[in-house]
Protein backbone atom coordinates (compact mmCIF):
# COMPACT_ATOMS: atom_id res chain seq x y z
CA UNK A 1 0.00 0.00 0.00
CA UNK A 2 2.88 2.76 0.76
CA UNK A 3 4.68 1.77 -2.29
CA UNK A 4 1.29 2.96 -4.70
CA UNK A 5 0.73 5.69 -2.46
CA UNK A 6 4.29 7.40 -3.35
CA UNK A 7 3.29 6.47 -7.03
CA UNK A 8 0.43 8.30 -7.26
CA UNK A 9 1.46 11.36 -5.81
CA UNK A 10 3.61 12.93 -8.56
CA UNK A 11 1.32 11.83 -11.16
CA UNK A 12 -1.27 13.98 -9.19
CA UNK A 13 0.62 16.76 -9.09
CA UNK A 14 2.24 17.01 -12.95
CA UNK A 15 -1.44 16.42 -14.09
CA UNK A 16 -2.39 19.36 -12.17
CA UNK A 17 0.65 21.84 -13.49
CA UNK A 18 -0.59 23.12 -16.40
CA UNK A 19 -1.65 26.05 -18.09
CA UNK A 20 -5.49 25.88 -19.04
CA UNK A 21 -5.43 27.00 -22.56
CA UNK A 22 -1.26 24.61 -23.12
CA UNK A 23 -1.67 21.90 -25.08
CA UNK A 24 -2.09 18.75 -23.18
CA UNK A 25 0.27 15.55 -23.58
CA UNK A 26 1.72 17.75 -26.68
CA UNK A 27 -1.48 17.23 -28.34
CA UNK A 28 -2.46 20.14 -31.19
CA UNK A 29 -5.36 22.46 -30.01
CA UNK A 30 -8.54 21.25 -31.54
CA UNK A 31 -10.40 24.08 -34.45
CA UNK A 32 -13.38 25.68 -32.56
CA UNK A 33 -14.28 28.70 -34.96
CA UNK A 34 -13.41 29.74 -38.54
CA UNK A 35 -13.70 32.56 -39.92
CA UNK A 36 -13.77 34.01 -43.12
CA UNK A 37 -13.03 37.70 -44.50
CA UNK A 38 -14.55 39.45 -46.40
CA UNK A 39 -17.80 37.94 -45.56
CA UNK A 40 -19.00 38.46 -48.51
CA UNK A 41 -17.94 40.28 -51.83
CA UNK A 42 -19.15 41.38 -55.43
CA UNK A 43 -17.10 40.07 -58.65
CA UNK A 44 -17.58 40.48 -62.35
CA UNK A 45 -17.17 38.61 -65.33
CA UNK A 46 -15.23 41.56 -66.60
CA UNK A 47 -11.89 40.32 -66.71
CA UNK A 48 -10.34 42.77 -64.46
CA UNK A 49 -12.47 42.51 -61.86
CA UNK A 50 -13.70 38.53 -61.97
CA UNK A 51 -10.24 38.11 -59.31
CA UNK A 52 -10.51 38.36 -55.90
CA UNK A 53 -9.25 36.80 -52.73
CA UNK A 54 -10.57 35.60 -49.11
CA UNK A 55 -8.32 34.42 -45.71
CA UNK A 56 -9.72 31.91 -43.21
CA UNK A 57 -8.70 32.69 -39.83
CA UNK A 58 -8.83 29.21 -37.76
CA UNK A 59 -9.08 29.44 -33.40
CA UNK A 60 -9.21 27.30 -30.79
CA UNK A 61 -11.81 27.23 -28.00
CA UNK A 62 -9.95 29.75 -25.91
CA UNK A 63 -9.78 32.00 -29.05
CA UNK A 64 -5.87 31.70 -30.40
CA UNK A 65 -5.06 31.62 -33.70
CA UNK A 66 -4.43 28.05 -35.37
CA UNK A 67 -1.46 28.32 -37.83
CA UNK A 68 -0.24 25.48 -40.23
CA UNK A 69 -3.86 23.90 -40.35
CA UNK A 70 -5.35 22.47 -43.42
CA UNK A 71 -8.16 24.16 -44.95
CA UNK A 72 -10.55 22.94 -47.69
CA UNK A 73 -11.94 25.70 -50.22
CA UNK A 74 -15.31 24.88 -52.49
CA UNK A 75 -17.58 26.64 -53.67
CA UNK A 76 -21.13 25.87 -53.94
CA UNK A 77 -21.64 26.42 -58.04
CA UNK A 78 -17.99 26.05 -59.39
CA UNK A 79 -19.99 27.61 -62.89
CA UNK A 80 -20.23 30.69 -60.96
CA UNK A 81 -17.30 30.62 -59.00
CA UNK A 82 -13.76 28.74 -59.07
CA UNK A 83 -11.79 28.38 -57.07
CA UNK A 84 -8.41 28.44 -58.45
CA UNK A 85 -5.42 29.12 -55.86
CA UNK A 86 -5.33 28.14 -52.46
CA UNK A 87 -2.50 27.77 -50.21
CA UNK A 88 -4.49 27.08 -46.34
CA UNK A 89 -5.61 30.35 -44.99
CA UNK A 90 -6.00 32.23 -48.24
CA UNK A 91 -7.85 31.13 -51.87
CA UNK A 92 -7.98 33.13 -55.11
CA UNK A 93 -11.39 32.63 -56.48
CA UNK A 94 -12.93 33.97 -59.91
CA UNK A 95 -16.11 34.55 -61.18
CA UNK A 96 -17.30 32.90 -64.54
CA UNK A 97 -20.62 34.17 -64.47
CA UNK A 98 -23.83 35.95 -63.37
CA UNK A 99 -24.89 34.35 -60.28
CA UNK A 100 -24.42 33.62 -56.90
CA UNK A 101 -22.19 31.19 -54.66
CA UNK A 102 -21.21 30.51 -51.59
CA UNK A 103 -17.96 29.73 -50.50
CA UNK A 104 -16.50 27.30 -47.92
CA UNK A 105 -13.81 27.00 -45.64
CA UNK A 106 -13.30 23.53 -43.65
CA UNK A 107 -10.87 22.28 -41.19
CA UNK A 108 -11.02 19.34 -38.90
CA UNK A 109 -14.98 19.34 -39.04
CA UNK A 110 -15.49 23.08 -39.01
CA UNK A 111 -17.09 25.18 -41.47
CA UNK A 112 -16.65 28.84 -42.05
CA UNK A 113 -18.54 30.74 -45.20
CA UNK A 114 -19.08 33.74 -47.48
CA UNK A 115 -20.98 34.82 -50.08
CA UNK A 116 -20.04 35.79 -54.17
CA UNK A 117 -21.80 37.57 -56.15
CA UNK A 118 -21.13 37.96 -60.01
CA UNK A 119 -22.62 40.53 -61.71
CA UNK A 120 -22.25 40.46 -65.88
Amino acid sequence: MRRSALLVVPVVLALGCYEADAPVLGLDPLVATIVVSPPSRTLSTDSVRSYGSFTAVVRDAVGNELVNRVVNWTSSDSTVVRVLLVSDAQVFVRGLRAGDAVLYATSEGKTAQASVSVTP
